[in-house]
């Protein structure tokens, strides 16, 4: 069901850092009236989509699709390092568990709105746009499709628990998906998700399939499993 709202969309912004740092996105501050979503939040879209035949509603769904599949992954994860610290005969290690499963709590996707305007400013701009909350300026990139290793310096509090996430979410759709992108500030908010399904192949062979082939090559090639792997179990890459 769809909800009329009001919103202000103010100037586009030259974001620092790592959200869809690509020159043809477009990003702007938007506030919203509406007791159904936060007031303010981050309007953004790729400058292509205004000449595609859904104006950008295919591609702002695609995003929060991800956003929402990441978000369902996330609570097995994090109900995963729950059940193991409930685990009879873990005493001595009991403590260590449930500390690890307190971070992952903190973790959090905060849910993704798509927003289907009316009228636009100029012909450049789609008549759907993606919008996600805002995140703090210590937001920074975890992996991209071609960035699957451990860069982030050790006393970054979400390395290991991501990459084991990204792991986790891997083995749980039976190595069928792929977190292929992945954002997270300061404070645990993760955004600017992007997710490819494994493909068939049936079909012709184009840019987003190797880009999709060469994204599940890179992961499988320099993801690097840690404690997050370990106390989970999670196969090891090589033996996939």
């Amino acid at each position: 069901m769809a909800t009329l709202v009001v919103y202000t969309v103010g100037q586009p912004l030259y974001i620092v850092g790592c959200r869809d740092m690509a020159a043809r996105w477009v990003f702007r501050h938007i506030e919203v009236e509406s007791n159904l979503v936060k007031r303010l939040m981050l309007a953004k879209y790729h400058d292509s989509w205004a000449y595609t035949e859904t104006q950008g509603q295919t591609q702002a769904f695609e995003r929060a699709r991800a956003n929402l599949y990441v978000a369902k992954m996330l609570r097995h994860f994090q109900n995963a390092l729950k059940h193991l610290w409930h685990m009879p005969g873990c005493d001595n290690v009991r403590a260590k568990l449930q500390a690890i499963h307190v971070a992952a709590r903190a973790l959090q996707v905060p849910p993704p709105f798509v927003l289907h305007t009316v009228g636009q400013a100029t012909f450049s701009e789609p008549e759907w746009i993606y919008c996600e909350t805002a995140v703090d300026d210590d937001n920074k990139r975890y992996v991209h499709a071609y960035k699957f290793h451990t860069a982030q310096h050790e006393s970054d509090p979400w390395k290991d628990l991501i990459h084991g996430f990204i792991h986790f979410a891997y083995q749980k759709s039976e190595e069928n998906s792929l977190i292929a992108q992945l954002d997270c500030d300061g404070d645990g908010i993760i955004s600017n998700l992007v997710c490819y399904p494994k493909l068939s192949h049936l079909g012709p062979v184009s840019e987003y399939t190797e880009t999709v082939d060469k994204a599940f090559q890179h992961f499988k090639g320099e993801h690097e499993c840690n404690k997050i792997c370990n106390i989970l179990a999670l196969r090891q890459l090589d033996d996939v």
